[in-house]
């Protein structure tokens, strides 16, 4: 019997150890989710600086309503507002003997724009307005 007593401790304290070593990983484990969860990797660069040249935007946009109110606003401010850009294969000559080809974009820069919004009418009639759950624009400078 006194050997049966000696064993039983040891299988108690083999298993208070089990259960501390798996709560120690699932607490690393867990760290280690919400650090990794924080990081987006997504670059944020705003600058205020005003942009020289023509006011010609191209947008990538889907065909959705309230794209049609950002390029009106967009021309209201004095833009040029362009669907897509499109290029034209330029021939210069440089030298005497030399001629360079290049593309010549119209547009120098591109609006891309990405939103969810619900667009039927009661949301946008009896609903304020556009409620985007998400929106994402950015400026390309081609």
């Amino acid at each position: 019997m006194s050997t049966q007593l000696s064993v039983v401790p040891k299988t108690i304290e083999g298993l208070t150890q089990a259960i501390t070593e798996w709560q120690r990983l699932l607490v690393i484990t867990i760290l280690a989710l919400v650090v990794t969860g924080c990081a987006t990797g997504h670059v944020t660069q705003v600058s205020d600086a005003k942009v020289s040249g023509p006011k010609v935007i191209a947008l990538d946009a889907p065909s959705a309503p309230w794209v049609i109110e950002i390029q009106n606003r967009l021309k209201q401010s004095g833009f040029k507002v362009l669907r897509w850009s499109s290029c034209v294969r330029v021939t210069e000559q440089t030298e005497r003997d030399r001629l360079e080809q290049y593309n010549k974009a119209e547009a120098r820069y591109v609006l891309v724009i990405n939103g969810l919004a619900p667009y039927d009418w009661a949301n946008r009639c009896f609903g304020g307005g556009y409620k985007f759950s998400t929106i994402s624009v950015d400026l390309v400078d081609v």
